[in-house]
Order: structure tokens, then C-alpha cells, then sequence
């Protein structure tokens, strides 16, 4: 294990900020010294910054997914094309090597559940700064404590980062979320891991093999990646595993929130600094800054997702923001159609609510808008006919008391199971009007 990733575990433990002022002045702090590295390597970050001066970062225009990818080749400051790093991350997404580097940079590929594709650029250094401080958010025990952890974690993509982990301390076990689940139970049976790290759809697929006893599994920690965790999975997991459900958030962006002891997700506020376009007086869409990262630096990037705060504090203490649900994208708040033919949205969790609230026999679901006045509603339950009456009449009286116009609902038997593809449960097919 390198002495960076040590260092920024270390770093990471004992980075303690006794009031929101002095995150704030912290977060300042790091914002400068990002910018004074930035701007003179980063010939779009300069560009950005025209006619302003480094007490006004919080002026410059937001910058989007697609305005990175159009400008990835003057945003990153070691001078890698875009092109290149396409064809790179592309070559291992096929080969199923993830171990190349491009002039010495790891790149990675991602589509997010947005379908945009994406780009990752950082450096060895960046990548085990990162692995330093996951580290000590989400172990059990600490790192120096006498016994080792078995991780294993199923991922679309590996990284040569987790092989440079690897101690006496940390046995780092990479399943790939391609192959079958089936091809996976044996290794994850034998490996019997301490700390079990998933996306949401793949551990609904490995739930039934261990309650037929296909697989023993008694993991000491459970934790959530790639999709935000739905509270119909969480229920099941929780119940399953008999413990409290972790997750991580974190995007290509940045690695933007953990749970803490009681499973509430709290901001990484000390890596990345938040600020909120508010959608309602709970909900926001995150413009974040990267504290960290230099080699492609992220600089007010509007996120695409709707993040709901906790209305009350966490009985942790945690003076980092503490946030109940990722909704999901922007791109998935469903529009209905009103009588005065304007459209209004409609954010996932009342959809979600709604239709878990009408019948507790609900397992699964998902609510596709394909037209505007067209819903495609999906639901797994015990006497499903009788359930999806239920479930749809909810949907109707839901949409009535907010003054949509009526629309219909076609019920569908089949629904993306997640994999290599995220899985979303409710989304949007149609362009608002």
C-alpha cells in the first residue's frame, strides 16, 4: 500500500471542522490553491474565469456534461485529446482489461444513468488520494486494526488502483458486473467477504440465491454504488442482511457522499464544495467543485441529479449536509400535461411514494413517461393483477389532485434489471414541450 493512499487516510480521519464556518473557510482555502494550479494549465478553466478575479469563482457560468466533453481537450491540464482518451477507454471496455494508461493517465469511460456519455482523467496520485480517503469513510474497522477485510466489489469497470491496495490489511476481490450472475457465486462463496459492495440491481439479482441457500454470505458491512438506492430495495437488503445499508454517490465528477453509522447520507463536503439551484424548498440540483482533483479540474459542474435534503438533523452529529434520497435526473422528473396545455413536473419520489403507499404487497416497480399523456407502469407482487388495480387507481387519483389532464396507463410485464446498465425506476422518454 503506497504512502499517498496512507497519507490521505490518515488526512481524511483526522479532518474534523467543529462549525460550518470553518468548513466554509476551508473550503475557500482549497478552491484558491485549485485555481492558482488550474488556470495557467487549463486553457477553457482560464478562458472561464475572463474578467474575473479569484475572490469571484463562484461567478463563473456553470458548466454541463456535454460543454466538458465539447472542451475536454483544453479543460485538462496535461494536454490528453479527447479522442484518445475515447478510443483508450473504449479498447478496455472491450479487452475487460482496465489496466492501461495514456501518457500516464488512468481514463475512464461512463454513461451515468443520463446515457451522455462521459469522461474520467486523474492522475496515480489523484486515484490513491481518492482510495485513501473512501478508505477511511467506509471501513469497518481502521486501517491499522490487526485482521484483514475481504472486499469485494462488482463494478462495471476494475482500476489497477485496487491491486495497489492489496495488503495484508485489504484483500480487494473485482467481480465484473458483464458476466452472468451465476458465474459469480462459487468466488463470492469462497471469498465470503467482510465488506459486500454492489450496485442496487445487481444484489436484488443475488438476493434469491441466498434465501434458497444457494449462497451463505455474512458480509460486516453492505454498501450501495452506481445507483441511487430505491426504499424498495433498502427494505429488502435490510431484511436480507440483517444490518443497516450503506451507499456511496459518487459520479466521474467526484465522490460526492457516504452514509455514516446510521445510514444517512451525508455530502462529502471536505472533498467537494456544494452549491444549490433549489427546485422546491427540499430539493436541489448540486453545482459542485472538486477540492482535489487538477489534471481535469471540475469547476461549478452542474450535476444532472435532484438530491432531497433531510428536514431534521442526523443523531450522528455530523455537521456535513445530510441529504434523504438522490431522486435521480433531472432528465426523469415526469411532466404532466395541463389543462392549460402547460406541463408540470412531477418529482420521482411522489411518483415512488405514491405507488409504494397503495398496496404494501408492492416487490418492485418502475413508471416510464413515453408520451405525455402515456405512462408505462411495471409492478412485481404477490397477486399482481389485483395490485397493479390498486397501484394505477393511486397513479389517476394522484394525478387528478394535482390538476393533470387524464392519461393513460399501459401496464408492461418486463423492466430493465440493471447490470452494466444502471437501472432507473422512473423515467422520462419525452422532451419537455
Amino acid at each position: 500500500m503506497s504512502t499517498t493512499i496512507i497519507r490521505s487516510y490518515l488526512q481524511q480521519k483526522h479532518t474534523k471542522f467543529r462549525t460550518r464556518r470553518a468548513l466554509r473557510q476551508f473550503q475557500e482555502k482549497r478552491i484558491q490553491k485549485i485555481l492558482q494550479e488550474v488556470i495557467p494549465n487549463s486553457p477553457y478553466t482560464k478562458e472561464r474565469c475572463i474578467g474575473r478575479n479569484m475572490d469571484t469563482w463562484d461567478t463563473i457560468h456553470p458548466m454541463e456534461k456535454s460543454e466538458m466533453m465539447t472542451n475536454f481537450d483544453r479543460l485538462n491540464t496535461v494536454g490528453v485529446s479527447k479522442e484518445e482518451a475515447i478510443a483508450m477507454a473504449k479498447k478496455e471496455e472491450d479487452s475487460r482489461s482496465f489496466n492501461s494508461v495514456l501518457d500516464g493517465y488512468t481514463v475512464g469511460l461512463s454513461s451515468g444513468t443520463s446515457g451522455q456519455l462521459g469522461l474520467l482523467l486523474v492522475s496515480q496520485y489523484e486515484q490513491e488520494e481518492w482510495v485513501g480517503r473512501i478508505l477511511a469513510k467506509v471501513l469497518p474497522e481502521h486501517l491499522f486494526y490487526p485482521k484483514q477485510d475481504r472486499v469485494a466489489f462488482f463494478l462495471r469497470a476494475n482500476s489497477p488502483v485496487y491491486e495497489r491496495t492489496g495488503s495484508k490489511r485489504l484483500a480487494f476481490h473485482y467481480f465484473d458486473l458483464a458476466k452472468d450472475i451465476e458465474e459469480h457465486l462459487e468466488p463470492l462463496q469462497k471469498l465470503n467477504p467482510t465488506l459486500l459492495i454492489a450496485p442496487p440491481s445487481f444484489l436484488r439479482h443475488l438476493v434469491p440465491f441466498i434465501q434458497n441457500g444457494t449462497i451463505r454470505l455474512t458480509p460486516q458491512k453492505v454498501i450501495t454504488v452506481a445507483e441511487p438506492l430505491d426504499i424498495v430495495d433498502e427494505r429488502l437488503f435490510r431484511s436480507v442482511f440483517k444490518q443497516t445499508i450503506h451507499q456511496i454517490y459518487q459520479a466521474t465528477e467526484g465522490f460526492l457522499a457516504t452514509t455514516c453509522e446510521y445510514g444517512t447520507l451525508h455530502l462529502n463536503e471536505e472533498l467537494v464544495m456544494f452549491e444549490r439551484e433549489p427546485l422546491d424548498a427540499q430539493r436541489f440540483v448540486p453545482i459542485i467543485t472538486d477540492l482535489y482533483r487538477t489534471t481535469l479540474p471540475i469547476i461549478r459542474y452542474r450535476l444532472n441529479d435532484v438530491l432531497r435534503l433531510r428536514p431534521s438533523p442526523c443523531s450522528c452529529g455530523s455537521l456535513l449536509t445530510a441529504v434523504d434520497a438522490i431522486e435521480g435526473r433531472c432528465d426523469d422528473i415526469l411532466l404532466l400535461p395541463q389543462k392549460d396545455g402547460t406541463q408540470r413536473p412531477v418529482y420521482a419520489d411522489f411518483w415512488r411514494r405514491c405507488i409504494l403507499m397503495s398496496d404494501a404487497r408492492v416487490q418492485d416497480y418502475g413508471l416510464r413517461q413515453v408520451q405525455e399523456n402515456r405512462l408505462e407502469l411495471f409492478i412485481q407482487a404477490d397477486e399482481e393483477d389485483e395490485v397493479r388495480t390498486r397501484v394505477e387507481e393511486a397513479l389517476h387519483t394522484m394525478i387528478r389532485k394535482r390538476h393533470g389532464e387524464p392519461v393513460d396507463i399501459t401496464h408492461v410485464y418486463d423492466w430493465p434489471k440493471g447490470g452494466r446498465a444502471k437501472k432507473k425506476r422512473i423515467e422520462r422518454r419525452i422532451q419537455p414541450s
